[in-house]
């Protein structure tokens, strides 16, 4: 008789997606940075992250008892974290990324153009800001959404028995 794996496709895809939450959250410790002080909302991928990563750790330790549904409804709330982040990045107004991202596939990669022999320049528009004053970068309108698919692929991994892994 053959002893069980602990370890089954369903628990490795949620190991997975907790190593991807613990990802997002050093990336949007960085890339929030400017907006703590600003705005409360910067702080929700933080905090949802960090309790996520919790709950994952104890959901599968207890994988069999109430583990696996504890977590299918905390990757359920990736999704609506997900949702707002895209709300919160276009100021309610989350059909404008749609707009945004049709904008940047129209725009040229790189504005250069050849001038004085092989010396390569950059295009005055690309350099018409440098001396002005910095703007502040555009939010990525779908970055949030990774929140969303996350929780999609955590939903999956808890919403049947464990496939043992061969």
């Amino acid at each position: 008789m053959q002893k069980q794996s602990f370890w089954t496709i369903n628990k490795l895809i949620v190991l997975l997606a907790l190593v991807t939450y613990f990802i997002l959250l050093m990336e949007l410790r960085v890339e929030h940075m400017d907006e703590f002080g600003d705005h409360w909302q910067a702080w929700i991928p933080l905090v949802y992250s960090a309790i996520m990563i919790a709950i994952g750790v104890w959901g599968l330790w207890f994988w069999k008892k109430a583990g696996r549904k504890v977590l299918f409804w905390a990757f359920a709330v990736s999704i609506v974290v997900g949702l707002l982040g895209v709300w919160f990045h276009e100021k309610g107004k989350p059909w404008n990324s749609i707009t945004v991202i049709a904008q940047a596939w129209q725009a040229p990669i790189v504005k250069k153009h050849k001038q004085e022999g092989d010396k390569t320049k950059l295009h005055p528009e690309a350099v018409k800001n440098k001396d002005k004053k910095k703007k502040k970068k555009p939010k990525p309108p779908l970055a949030p959404l990774s929140f969303a698919g996350i929780g999609l692929l955590g939903m999956l991994a808890c919403w049947r028995t464990e496939t043992p892994v061969v």
